[in-house]
């Protein structure tokens, strides 16, 4: 029954993207170019298999133990809302940081998809899933942190955005392959941040 359990998707995401369209009229694309990407400047950032999208295009490759080739050719716009966008990681901190400026989102919109799905039995969902978020903490250098974050995992690449609120830090990292674990891949986000603490630290 609705709300006893939870499982990951992204097909919902991409219903929503239906619902989007109904409520926005205007096609998914359109509206996330006029409310996301102009507003934000994510210049670098496009539906995948749209015109003349493949510009400076990385090539994504599959490793089988010392083999290394070019990943089969992928159709991700089945799936635009759902990870069926190309992007980069100066594009994606972009993004992030919008999150952080409530001109752009206020701070209602950004409570709702920032805080976890509670399971009708009043435990938060295993996943700590929120809308489109993760929301948990984690410790840098012995302090801990609240976090917003999501990966991705696809065609030959990962990807991994941390937001740290209080911190008002954003973190993306990308590989151009695919790594044994997701967590082999994401764990240097967290070196990449102490390094960024370090620095500002120094500041008088």
């Amino acid at each position: 029954p609705p709300g006893t359990s939870f499982h990951y998707s992204s097909f919902d995401v991409n219903l929503m993207s239906v619902v989007m369209q109904h409520a926005g009229e205007r096609p998914f694309l359109e509206l996330i170019s006029v409310n996301v990407k102009q507003p934000l400047g994510l210049h670098d950032t496009y539906a995948d298999q749209t015109t003349g999208s493949t510009t400076n295009l990385a090539t994504f490759y599959e490793r089988r133990g010392k083999t290394v080739k070019p990943w089969r050719d992928v159709n991700l716009s089945v799936k635009w809302a759902g990870g069926g966008f190309l992007s980069t990681p100066t594009d994606l901190v972009r993004l992030g940081s919008g999150w952080l400026d409530s001109q752009f989102i206020s701070e209602n919109t950004r409570s709702t998809f920032w805080t976890p799905q509670v399971l009708a039995d009043g435990e938060i969902n295993p996943q700590r899933y929120a809308l489109g978020w993760r929301s948990d903490s984690t410790a840098i250098e012995g302090i801990t942190h609240q976090r917003r974050h999501h990966g991705g995992v696809s065609k030959g690449s990962m990807n991994w955005l941390v937001v740290y609120p209080d911190l008002r830090i954003v973190v993306d990292i990308a590989i151009n392959a695919r790594a044994d674990e997701f967590s082999d891949f994401a764990r240097h986000e967290k070196r990449i941040t102490a390094l960024f603490l370090e620095a500002m630290a120094s500041y008088p």
